[in-house]
């Protein structure tokens, strides 16, 4: 039974087997509301984070950095460190909070203020504030912007005796805070999101038959955008968000990659032959476009410039990758890639074609980069047949469990950087 859903979800480029995997998914017992590293970096920076002094307001701070930075894998939060959070609250009002924050390093005889900041938010902006305090310090130390600000989507789809439903969700990088966008009796597919990180693109089957909508976060509002004869799936934004990428099958036998112009609703055709091609991603700089075929006879990850229309084919280590999408800095990929024990996670470097296995349970699906480019987020069957989400670093040394509402996971998608 799972053998056979494993095989038809994640060979859902096919519109029959697409639509036989939403019947065969089995049922999982709740997950667990809480942060689980299972594995981390050998030598963690080690920092202490003091309580921010106020006990008026419900929400800690320092607690919700604590957990950013002791479940990255990178920091040791510990209570005796030379690296020090020091923090303050002052409440302004009912409304209102004053909030100031140093990162101290107390190393040398003379302690050094390395970051110091103060903020006026709202009540309610405190779990924000904490994540972005945490992408500072993440940054400081490792020289990279911080992912913790950032949010994922996913579908979470409930089952009981009677009915099955269908959620979008959005929630914090973390896991926490999660919302529903959307909720339909009809499979919802394949989010993607803008990169401004204002809309998701997404795939409904509402309308029985599958169409692409558009709809914003902040509003609720969603256009459709895509309900051609035929498959309407794997939406993907370009860089200037100004275009979706799609695979259309429209008056033929099998899909292929196609581009709209969001704006004057264009529709370009961008591959052909016999095959089905499918899953684009655009390259960082928007001129050509990942996408998995199976012209070869299985399916593989493939290349094409917009430009000049030429295909190049990108892996050939194993017998079937699919899903892929590019590193923010262009110079790899990551991708599901199958070994002998099943389904995994794997990056492939560009540059020398070198793959490198992330994951080893065998029942991952849909990764997706962190927009820093050092986590993957992903699904996970390996508890309960049924998806969870993960996240794994690129490095493949620390790996990550994340909470989320009971019910089972599919299709997460890592946002891009929020405008501050």
């Amino acid at each position: 039974m799972y053998l056979m859903k494993n095989l038809q979800r994640l060979c859902k480029y096919s519109f029959q087997l697409l639509i036989l995997s939403f019947f065969l998914l089995s049922d999982r017992a709740g997950a667990v509301l809480q942060l689980e590293l299972t594995q981390g970096v050998d030598k963690p920076i080690p920092i202490s984070i003091s309580d921010f002094s106020d006990a008026s307001t419900h929400t800690s701070i320092a607690a919700i950095i604590r957990n950013d930075l002791n479940h990255c894998g990178r920091f040791q939060v510990t209570a005796n460190a030379d690296n020090r959070v020091i923090g303050q609250v002052q409440r302004i009002d009912a409304q209102h909070l004053r909030i100031s924050f140093s990162l101290v390093n107390t190393l040398q005889n003379q302690p050094q203020n390395l970051v110091t900041q103060q903020w006026m938010i709202r009540t309610d902006q405190q779990r924000v504030l904490a994540h972005r305090i945490s992408d500072i310090i993440y940054q400081q130390f490792l020289g990279l912007r911080g992912y913790f600000s950032t949010r994922i989507a996913y579908v979470l789809v409930n089952r009981t005796v009677k009915n099955t439903r269908y959620a979008l969700m959005v929630a914090d990088s973390d896991g926490y805070q999660p919302r529903s966008l959307l909720s339909s009796s009809q499979p919802i597919v394949s989010p993607a999101w803008s990169h401004d990180a204002k809309w998701l693109a997404y795939v409904s089957f509402e309308k029985v038959t599958p169409a692409v909508y558009i709809q914003a976060l902040r509003t609720g509002n969603r256009q459709l955008v895509s309900h051609y004869h035929g498959i309407n799936g794997a939406p993907a934004w370009s860089p200037d968000d100004h275009y979706l990428a799609l695979a259309l099958s429209r008056d033929q036998a099998n899909p292929k990659i196609y581009v709209l112009n969001l704006i004057n609703q264009q529709l370009k055709q961008i591959t052909s032959g016999s095959g089905i091609d499918t899953e684009p991603s655009w390259s960082p700089d928007g001129r050509s476009l990942l996408f998995t075929s199976d012209r070869a006879g299985s399916p593989q990850i493939y290349q094409v410039e917009l430009d000049s229309g030429i295909v190049h084919r990108i892996s050939f280590v194993g017998p079937y990758n699919a899903r892929a999408s590019f590193a923010p800095n262009g110079q790899s990929i990551v991708m599901l890639h199958r070994q002998e024990n099943g389904y995994t996670i794997a990056l492939q470097d560009l540059s020398t074609g070198t793959v490198h296995v992330l994951t080893d349970s065998g029942y991952e699906q849909a990764p997706s980069f962190s927009p820093n480019g050092c986590m993957i987020l992903y699904e996970s069957d390996q508890a309960y047949h049924q998806g969870g989400l993960r996240t794994v670093a690129t490095d493949g040394r620390i790996d990550l469990s994340v909470p989320t509402l009971q019910g089972d996971v599919q299709d997460p998608v890592w946002s891009p950087f929020l405008s501050p």
